[in-house]
């Protein structure tokens, strides 16, 4: 085995970096390892927490039109996940429903895009059982009252024709 030259290794998240020690006359120099921990919001965030972080990750993958569900408590189950490894596909990368740096850099480019287009499109959102134009407009727009402006965008001619399944329209220009 060839003699190693002392180096100190600092590990920052998953990333190395090497630092040269000085030479030490004694022999070989075994690396010395020194890891720096990491702040909250560098941490990967995945299934089964929850918290404000996660709740930011769920308002940002809807806003991106990749998690329809409504108010939902910030917890990281299978909703979450789901939408999580849908939007890592579309993006390319690897699906593995966590939020490191690297898919955490997508979902930023990604909102500042949609942010910057002039042309929004419109978030969709798919009827689950018990819901109503009702409850979707109080959870996506903020109003029950405005459930007639979903029932028109999407060419409904009446509002209990809505079934589970069904994936809604939320017009651009109100939702929230």
């Amino acid at each position: 085995m060839a003699e190693t030259q002392g180096l100190t290794v600092l590990l920052l998240g998953n990333l190395p970096e090497f630092v040269p020690m000085p030479d030490e006359s004694a022999g070989p120099v075994q690396p010395r390892i020194q890891t720096a921990p990491l702040s909250l919001t560098q941490q990967p965030l995945k299934r089964g927490e929850a918290g404000p972080r996660v709740g930011k990750l769920q308002a940002e993958l809807r806003e991106l039109g990749f998690f329809p569900m409504a108010a939902t408590p910030p917890y990281f189950g299978m909703s979450t996940h789901a939408a999580l490894c849908n939007f890592q596909k579309v993006w390319g990368l690897i699906p593995d429903g966590i939020v490191g740096p690297t898919t955490q850099g997508a979902i930023d480019e990604a909102l500042r895009r949609h942010r910057n287009s002039p042309v929004r499109r419109p978030m969709s959102y798919t009827v689950r059982p018990g819901d109503s134009l009702l409850r979707i407009a109080h959870a996506l727009m903020g109003d029950a009252n405005r459930w007639r402006e979903i029932l028109e965008y999407n060419h409904l001619k009446d509002p209990n024709m809505i079934v589970p399944g069904m994936t809604l329209k939320i017009p651009p220009a109100i939702a929230r």
